[in-house]
């Protein structure tokens, strides 16, 4: 299984560039951070399923996560755990705009018992900071995941905003 995750940075500018990648790798699961509502609706084309978890609207434009997939998507939530959705205008309070974890539940087949397999796909847009070390909010975004992300078969990916050597990236 090939999967698939990507900051779409600077309000989707390079979408059909993404859309380019995406018809060159063939994953079967594509999370991505920094969605508006028109990048969603193109890379859903892409897909047979797919999910928006909107975070924040800014001029009148939904953003938000999402989980794309090529297997169907049997259940899906989101969890604030910093701020609430919003109408989010300041565009210099990074460190305040408001942050999920997206979390989809994929059936990805039937074994040879006909029993239904599931994978959990956890996507994360993590706390912004002028830099990327643990602090306070970082640490509680980590245990907001741990609490909420089932314990096997999971994939928790997303762009987390940490230097991979941090005390929260390891405890994850």
């Amino acid at each position: 299984m090939r999967l698939i995750n990507l900051n779409l940075w600077k309000q989707g500018n390079l979408i059909h560039d993404i859309v380019k990648m995406l018809n060159r790798e063939n994953p079967d699961i594509f999370a991505a951070q920094e969605v508006s509502e028109i990048s969603y609706s193109i890379l859903k084309g892409q897909f047979h399923f797919s999910n928006f978890a909107p975070r924040f609207t800014r001029e009148g434009l939904v953003w938000g996560n999402s989980i794309h997939s090529q297997y169907p998507i049997m259940e899906s939530s989101s969890l604030f755990y910093l701020g609430e959705y919003c109408d989010f205008t300041d565009r210099t309070d990074f460190e305040n705009e408001p942050r999920i974890v997206q979390i989809c539940t994929i059936l990805t087949h039937v074994n040879a018992d006909k029993k239904l397999e599931h994978l959990t796909i956890c996507n994360n847009h993590g706390v912004w900071g002028l830099d990327q070390y643990d602090n306070p909010a970082r640490e509680n975004m980590v245990n907001a995941i741990l609490k909420y992300a089932p314990r096997n078969r999971t994939i928790i990916c997303g762009d987390f905003n940490l230097f991979p050597h941090t005390k929260s990236i390891q405890t994850i």
